[in-house]
């Protein structure tokens, strides 16, 4: 959803130009850290939608994962090529597979699926993508690219913020092991829809959401993070950032300007209070982390390549901290 707010013209225009061949074509790009972003990967016109093909490598002799990426769709309201926060999240889970081993895994906003592939391939019990019903055909067509891999099995439900969250199956009381996602916190005015959805897939002292934010995606994101995960999601979840040190994704995947978050429900106090969901005005769902974003109090127009300030920054080993 972001491509609302940045074009794919100025989102990777010098990485585009720099990487492709006449004709396109490139030779595939092995996502194996932060670094191979430069590159869109092979472009595919024969594939059904055209697309960018990336591989991202899985640990122990898995077979990669296979990303089809759609940059010529940015705009329609939909995010259509991986960010940085969204590999860093993926590691996390090859790092540590027990976060998903066995569990019930939801991914919000998950665009092209990456992180539920990866959750699926790294033995997940069961594990359902969600995004906008217009994002879905891409997210399906990664899930079918990767169809004959080894105990893959991802399921792609379409969830406005705020309306019903799909099933976890099982006691219909527990509620989802783990919630995944990054860079959904870009939008001060969709946060009661993240906060909305996030209570309905985590059952009251059960399950966690493991979110990643990179201050580097748009301007003051560094504010949005803090707004959110210090100042705005703690009235109804436990929240604890994710320190550098604790090693979690492989510092291949990592940055100053990433910054990764677990949050777990609230229980009641000790009067039994437990603080409801915010309240969402039916046909009010969220349609994404970015939507509504000309309703902010700035008004700010973005406008900015953001992923040349990225690794302007990557480069430099430079990033904003706390």
């Amino acid at each position: 959803d972001r491509g609302k707010m940045v074009s794919v013209g100025s989102r990777r225009k010098d990485a585009q130009e720099s990487v492709l061949q006449p004709g396109g074509r490139e030779s595939k790009v092995q996502l194996d850290s932060l670094d191979t972003l430069r590159s869109f990967g092979e472009f595919n016109a024969s594939l059904s939608p055209p697309a960018y093909v990336r591989e991202f490598p899985m640990p122990d002799g898995k077979a990669s994962i296979t990303v089809h990426e759609h940059p010529d769709k940015a705009g329609l309201g939909g995010e259509f090529f991986l960010w940085p926060a969204s590999l860093t999240l993926c590691s996390s889970l090859i790092t540590n597979p027990s976060l998903v081993q066995s569990k019930r895994v939801l991914e919000l906003g998950a665009s092209h699926g990456l992180a539920s592939l990866v959750a699926s391939s790294l033995g997940a019990k069961r594990v359902v993508a969600t995004d906008q019903a217009h994002v879905l055909p891409y997210t399906r067509a990664n899930i079918s690219a990767n169809a004959s891999l080894p105990g893959v099995a991802v399921e792609a439900h379409p969830l406005l913020w705020g309306a019903a969250v799909p099933d976890a199956g099982g006691d219909s009381e527990d509620g989802w092991d783990i919630v995944l996602g990054s860079d959904l916190t870009f939008n001060k005015a969709s946060f009661p829809h993240l906060v909305a959805a996030l209570c309905g897939a985590l059952a009251s002292g059960g399950g966690r959401a493991l979110l990643v934010h990179d201050d580097s995606s748009v301007p003051q994101g560094h504010v949005l993070r803090r707004q959110f995960f210090s100042e705005y999601a703690p009235k109804w979840f436990s929240v604890t950032r994710v320190a550098p040190e604790d090693g979690l994704a492989s510092e291949r995947f990592t940055s100053p300007s990433i910054h990764m978050y677990w949050l777990h429900r609230r229980t009641p106090d000790e009067n039994g209070f437990l603080e409801p969901p915010p309240t969402i005005v039916s046909g009010e769902g969220g349609t994404g982390e970015t939507e509504g974003l000309e309703k902010e109090e700035s008004k700010e127009k973005v406008s900015i390549d953001d992923m040349a300030r990225f690794f302007r920054g990557l480069d430099a080993g430079k990033g904003r901290e706390g």
